[in-house]
């Protein structure tokens, strides 16, 4: 048959299958063989008597007709033989397409580790890994160390938990040990570049350097054509873009202006970063070692030496980013092709700025946190616990700060200007203004339910911009928990006085007082 043709039971042996199971088939075989056979036998038996032989034979006719009469009459129970054969062939054939089908997973699988055993052979080495390739590899680090950023802390999200290196930041204590950091950035992030050394920072408290920086700082005035392309150069950096407005002011006021040759070296690789770069005028080559190339070795190169040139820079272009945030080896040589015209500051310059426009910041909320009537009956550490976890956010005149319907994911505080509450019965006419103090967004976060109102920055003229900070929902439920009651008790309040007066009740109420919940949006 067919389907016997199609098995092949030394294949079905040898693929691997288990002692127990390959002889559970072994034994099948056998019995179907011998079943088969005997079947063979019986069909070549005759299966009728010939009576007309006995009928000459004998005398007695009546006993041969009485014993044909009885065979013919007898009816043996019989079985479709060939039905069972053909279920025995159909066992046999899904057995073995079931033995086919777990030998090509096995191969796949095969194949896969084949491939990654290739990839782990080919990969580079992992102490060459770089910080564009972490991230790479996770794209989300990009959007979180905006966030990051923005409140100071450098150390590269993800960094730490696959490289296992710690870092301070810039609200750390004192450290006089190294730090590694992600050695990357200086430039597009299509390079491949070679191992990176380690690198460490400089620390400074708060304290000690604003008043460093305030001692030795220097400002050196732009033109309004020069700080337009100062701030066109750093519109793309990821480190510049997320500076808040004075920190972004003292930074481009601490620039200084450089001039280069042809033929000088303005960065060699290898060397100890400590200086950022924007291009104002004029071009420089940038060059890179072979892969594998040690900072030493880079460092020792002659000026003709340097590596393949891989880009050149114009005006508008900016390198040595990181150098602003850590005593890192250069990434590559950058050498003057024209006359150059640069400006440059150095991280200790830097990081002043920061430290010292940070702790003024953080002082400041800190000072508005305690203003905040709803936080009176927070401890001192309960309010530093929310310093840390809030977010400042900016919004023009007349932009959406939260939307009626949307799911509610913030919950805000007004920290300067003012802000309008809105239904959409009546977009055009403010149910109520918040100003500094007042708070909105606890009753979509508390209650899970969207937005009852939209609220957003004034657009009178003179109203400034909205400032707010804002907590996210998993911050205020873990900050703010035991406070939910007290919002709630305000909320149910102002229900009430807007019903007796006839009005119609805003989600959280509307509290004449400053500080007080004037809307639950």
């Amino acid at each position: 048959m067919a389907s016997k043709a199609a098995v092949d039971f030394s294949k079905v042996l040898a693929s691997g299958l288990g002692k127990q199971t390959a002889a559970d088939l072994v034994a099948f075989r056998k019995r179907s063989d011998e079943a088969k056979r005997v079947v063979s036998q019986l069909k070549q038996l005759p299966s009728t008597v010939d009576f007309s032989h006995y009928k000459n034979v004998l005398k007695n006719k009546d006993v041969v007709a009485q014993a044909e009469k009885i065979i013919n009459d007898f009816q043996p129970k019989t079985y479709d033989v060939a039905a069972q054969l053909k279920s025995l062939d159909s066992f046999e054939a899904t057995a073995v397409e079931q033995a086919q089908e777990s030998a090509k997973k096995i191969e796949a699988e095969l194949k896969d580790l084949k491939e990654t055993l290739s990839n782990i052979e080919n990969a580079r080495p992992f102490d060459q890994l770089t910080a564009t390739d972490v991230i790479n590899a996770r794209p989300e680090i990009a959007k979180t160390i905006e966030a990051m950023v923005k409140k100071g802390k450098w150390t590269l999200p993800g960094y730490d938990e696959k490289f296992g290196i710690q870092f301070r930041d810039l609200y750390g204590e004192p450290d006089t040990q190294q730090s590694s950091a992600p050695a990357d950035g200086d430039f597009p992030r299509n390079f491949n570049f070679a191992r990176r050394s380690s690198v460490s920072a400089e620390s400074m408290t708060p304290r000690n350097a604003e008043a460093r920086a305030r001692a030795t700082r220097t400002q050196i005035p732009k033109t309004e054509d020069q700080e337009r392309r100062i701030r066109a150069a750093t519109a793309e950096s990821l480190l510049f873009r997320n500076l808040e407005p004075e920190q972004y002011q003292a930074a481009l006021l601490a620039l200084e202006e450089v001039h280069r040759q042809p033929g000088d070296v303005v960065i060699k690789q290898g060397d100890q970063g400590d200086y950022f770069y924007i291009v104002e005028s004029g071009e420089l080559d940038v060059y890179l070692q072979p892969p594998g190339t040690s900072a030493a070795d880079a460092l020792a190169a002659p000026a003709d030496q340097l590596g393949t040139k891989v880009v050149t820079y114009g005006p508008g272009a900016s390198f040595g980013e990181l150098a602003l945030l850590y005593m890192q080896p250069r990434a590559a040589s950058v050498v003057a092709t024209a006359p150059c015209t640069l400006w440059a500051v150095d991280r200790f310059t830097f990081r002043s700025i920061l430290a010292e426009t940070n702790l003024t910041r953080r002082d400041l909320f800190a000072t508005f946190l305690k203003q905040v009537p709803l936080l009176h009956h927070l401890s001192d550490e309960e309010r530093e616990r929310v310093l840390d976890a809030i977010e400042v956010q900016d919004f023009h005149a007349g932009e959406v700060v939260v939307r009626e319907g949307n799911v509610g994911t913030h919950f805000y505080m007004i920290v300067n200007g003012i802000a309008e509450v809105h239904k959409a019965s009546d977009p055009h006419d403010p149910v109520t203004r918040l100003q500094r103090g007042d708070y909105f967004g606890e009753l979509a976060l508390m209650r899970r339910a969207p937005r009852a109102a939209t609220v957003s920055a004034a657009a009178d003229a003179g109203c400034g911009t909205l400032r707010v900070a804002a907590l996210e929902e998993q911050a205020f439920t873990r900050l703010l928990g035991p406070l939910t009651g007290i919002m709630a008790r305000h909320a149910e309040t102002h229900y009430r006085a807007d019903a007796a007066r006839g009005e119609a009740p805003l989600p959280s109420g509307a509290g004449p007082e400053p500080g007080s919940p004037r809307s639950g949006a």
